[in-house]
């Protein structure tokens, strides 16, 4: 579990792992405050979205590792 400073928003992300594959078992999302918080996955990513500018690919590449869906 880790927590995004600023945001005031906690993640949960667990994996499994395949050889050294990486793959995403779940993304948790939570506001600690009035932070707008979720999460969803789609076929191919699992988004992290905290407020309106962090619902990217981008981010979530930022701050964990690149997601495989399984």
């Amino acid at each position: 579990r880790q927590y995004e400073e600023g945001q005031e928003c906690f993640f949960e992300i667990r994996y499994t792992y395949y050889g050294n594959k990486q793959i995403v078992d779940y993304v948790n999302a939570g506001a600690l405050s009035d932070s707008s918080c979720y999460s969803f996955s789609t076929s191919s990513y699992a988004y992290l979205c905290c407020g309106q500018d962090y619902c990217n690919e981008d981010w979530l590449s930022e701050h964990i590792a690149t997601p495989y869906i399984g």
